[in-house]
């Protein structure tokens, strides 16, 4: 039997969108394990639906039960509430919510126990385009500069977002969507965290997709500041998404890579027959940074020449094996410890600038 989050097509929910068609997933995509995503219309305008109900709590094992349903509704609340803080703030790299609501199937079923299983939560966003996983292949020579934008435009919306206490802790290429070719907006806060609230997730060590998991958390360490916990978790994956435009490839990934078997912790095992680390995380610091000295060597090798020096230095920050040195420098001496995000804003801005005027005066650089 299908769940009532799954059966939304053709249905006119909230004020007024039509629902036209369901967002089908294709193999390798991750995540909506409590969702499920539709396109919507309404006089010619169209967004995008996240759906969810309680149905997948309901089938949990009796003695679980009661604590997923209570998981489900935290979740749905939590980041009702967290999408419309971000949209009364106007924060214009992060897609905007529209509008959310409940469709009641069984409005007319006076048992408000039926009532509730058939009941659908949504939200509606701004609809954008493909997200950068499937808008961008292989790296030339002529794109640098949109690719330098995209990261200008995901550390705009990591520093609004902190603006706001808000950790997005799952920054991934699925997550950013482009609107134009230099606009580029991050989507998916189901997995973020809010300083000074004690959100769902927040028990988790890490609560973001485990391929983008930054190197403390897959060792078992858990920073107790938050600046060091989830601000600097973000950064980690800014780092990642450098990599990922310039080489296809996370940094998680290529650390593992990088790392001997014998040093990799049980989630990144590769093969079975070899034990797992099972040492202390700040053990395994000194053989992380040598492995991300290797990693940095292969991104860079991969970087225009003329932005190699600074886009590498940049990621040797922003993706650094410990959270407590992540992030610029000189902002992580100041006071509370900052990442420094508006440098990085800066920087990739520059970047973009100069990689435009490499591409149309190539006599100028080597590309």
């Amino acid at each position: 039997m299908a769940a009532p989050k799954d059966l939304l097509v053709g249905h006119t929910v909230g004020q007024g969108w039509v629902v036209t068609s369901v967002l089908r997933k294709v193999d390798g995509e991750t995540g909506g394990n409590f969702s499920t995503g539709y396109f919507v219309e309404r006089g010619g305008e169209k967004a995008f639906l996240k759906a969810m109900d309680l149905t997948r709590a309901l089938l949990a094992p009796a003695d679980q039960q009661l604590d997923s349903i209570r998981f489900v509704i935290d979740m749905i609340q939590f980041e009702g509430a967290v999408l419309q803080e971000c949209a009364n703030r106007n924060l214009s790299r992060v897609v905007r919510l529209l509008e959310s609501g409940i469709v009641d199937f069984d409005a007319s079923v006076t048992d408000p126990i039926t009532r509730a299983i058939r009941r659908v939560h949504f939200f509606i966003f701004e609809l954008g385009g493909p997200d950068v996983r499937k808008a961008y292949g292989v790296p030339t020579a002529d794109d640098a500069a949109i690719r330098l934008r995209v990261l200008h435009n995901v550390a705009t919306a990591i520093q609004q977002l902190h603006s706001a206490g808000v950790a997005h802790q799952d920054i991934k290429p699925s997550n950013i969507l482009q609107f134009s070719l230099d606009q580029h907006k991050v989507a998916d806060l189901g997995r973020a965290s809010v300083q000074g609230k004690l959100g769902p997730l927040d028990e988790q060590l890490f609560p973001g997709d485990p391929t983008y998991c930054p190197p403390e958390f897959a060792y078992g360490h858990r920073p107790t500041d938050y600046v060091d916990r989830r601000y600097a978790t973000d950064a980690y994956m800014l780092g990642s998404m450098i990599a990922f435009l310039f080489t296809l490839q996370g940094t998680t990934s290529l650390l593992q890579q990088s790392l001997e078997q014998h040093l990799l912790p049980p989630s990144w095992q590769r093969e079975p027959s070899i034990a797992p680390w099972s040492g202390s995380y700040q053990d395994a610091c000194p053989y992380l940074e040598q492995a991300m000295t290797r990693v940095r060597g292969y991104v860079e090798e991969h970087l225009p020449i003329y932005c190699r020096r600074e886009l590498g230095e940049a990621f040797a920050q922003l993706a650094h094996p410990s959270p407590y040195e992540r992030g610029h420098p000189k902002s992580r001496k100041s006071a509370g410890r900052p990442i420094g995000f508006e440098r990085y804003v800066s920087l990739f801005d520059k970047l973009s600038k100069q990689a435009m005027i490499a591409i149309k005066y190539p006599n100028r650089a080597v590309l």
